[in-house]
């Protein structure tokens, strides 16, 4: 999952032909609790998936991803516009 502040563009992307997909989910925490803004999901045709969110402020952000041959999500350090 790749994250590019030009646009606040999210994309996710199954590079691998092994019958399994990838999710990636943005979240944000929001008095205390951690809460998912969207989700992308990506496998099973060509080309990656991709969502816009505005990321402004100071409010904390964080991706996980998942890719669907296991149940383990691995996530990014905590960003944020400012």
């Amino acid at each position: 999952m790749e994250y590019w502040d030009d646009g606040d563009k999210f994309e996710v992307c199954d590079t691998k032909a092994d019958g399994y997909g990838v999710t990636g989910k943005l979240r944000t925490a929001v008095d205390g609790q951690i809460q998912e803004v969207f989700t992308i999901d990506d496998g099973g045709d060509s080309g990656c998936d991709w969502k816009t969110h505005d990321i402004i402020g100071r409010q904390a952000y964080d991706m996980i991803v998942n890719w669907h041959g296991n149940n383990d999500w691995y996530g990014s350090v905590y960003f944020s516009e400012s």
